[in-house]
């Protein structure tokens, strides 16, 4: 299966338009509800998203070997509500 990352709306699930050629402090804006955010915050955040489903996959792959996990990743989204996360588009 081969996809390409993408970052999604964490309200609406849908891909922000974003400009031609971004710099780090252009406006990226949700074309579903308006959630507007710059570009540096909105891949901070999605990178945050992406870090904490591997960690959570690689904490449920060790508990099905039977590894103790020392730390365990919670199943939800991170505690506080993400504006940007991040997603998978399928080719």
């Amino acid at each position: 299966m081969k996809g390409q990352a993408v970052v999604l709306c964490g309200r609406c699930i849908q891909p922000p338009d974003v400009p031609e050629n971004p710099n780090p402090q252009d406006e990226v804006r949700c074309p579903q509800c308006g959630m507007t955010d710059t570009v540096s915050r909105v891949l901070s955040q999605a990178r945050h998203h992406a870090t904490h489903l591997a960690a959570r996959d690689l904490d449920h792959r060790r508990t099905k070997r039977g590894e103790t996990v020392r730390s365990f990743t919670p199943t939800r989204a991170p505690i506080k509500a993400l504006r940007w996360i991040s997603g998978l588009r399928q080719d």
